[in-house]
């Protein structure tokens, strides 16, 4: 596993690419087996069934990036002991997303996506 300064790293690199819509710098931090998986809980929009690889990631994620990255204010906080990013609604101020990443070596390996509002604790969230 690495360490939490790599870890924050990389995810800030994916969301900056991400802002850019940098489709080639994405395949560049992603694993080419990278796993993506997300949680709506019926309630809100979400991937239906884990992804793998970064063409179906990619393919998934994208036009997500594109439809929503202007309504979006992105923090990074701390989830559980790791760093993540808290996406907030920016008309409602509300969270709509949190986001974690796993990482190996340079690359990561796991986008974890959690949108159902029953799951999306402040406890969990704090500040870094």
């Amino acid at each position: 596993q690495a360490d939490y300064n790599q870890q924050q790293r990389l995810m800030e690199a994916f969301l900056k690419a991400c802002e850019r819509s940098d489709e080639e710098e994405l395949k560049k931090i992603l694993a080419e087996d990278v796993s993506f998986f997300s949680d709506g809980g019926g309630k809100v929009a979400a991937s239906r069934v884990p992804l793998f690889g970064h063409a179906a990631v990619l393919k998934f994620w994208m036009p997500v990036v594109a439809r929503i990255k202007h309504n979006i204010e992105v923090r990074f906080v701390e989830v559980n002991g790791c760093p993540g990013a808290m996406f907030l609604d920016k008309e409602t101020g509300k969270i709509d997303t949190i986001f974690t990443v796993d990482v190996e070596g340079d690359k990561i390996a796991g986008l974890y996506i959690v949108r159902n509002p029953e799951k999306i604790l402040l406890k969990t969230v704090t500040k870094s």
